[in-house]
């Protein structure tokens, strides 16, 4: 399994896979995604993180998050769920400025409004 990597500012906070794989999306996909710039988004991870922040901008092979948080759920007893429900009841809390993820990363993406808080 590769490590996450995301870029804070520019700086790696993990290490880069040697050979890693690069994922496209496609066009209408991309142009689908760009429509949500200025909103905020959840990133699921295939790795244990989600990430919360206002999305600046889409390629083919990334996505870029400022005012995130990013939330590594190892640290945490709280499932992924109920971290959405927090967010969504108390606020986005940021502990990073920026966050660029590679798409071979990303699980899925969707507006914080899209998120069901029973």
């Amino acid at each position: 399994m590769t490590p996450l990597v995301c870029y804070n500012k520019g700086m790696q906070s993990e290490e880069t896979p040697s050979s890693p794989t690069t994922v496209h999306l496609p066009p209408r996909v991309v142009q689908r995604l760009a429509g949500w710039i200025g909103e905020i988004v959840v990133i699921d991870c295939s790795h244990p993180y989600v990430a919360i922040g206002t999305l600046r901008q889409v390629g083919e092979d990334f996505l870029e998050l400022v005012d995130a948080d990013m939330h590594d759920l190892r640290d945490s007893t709280t499932s992924r769920e109920n971290y959405l429900v927090k967010v969504v009841r108390h606020g986005l809390f940021p502990n990073r400025q920026m966050l660029v993820f590679r798409m071979e990363h990303v699980v899925g993406i969707s507006p914080l409004a899209e998120v069901i808080a029973q």
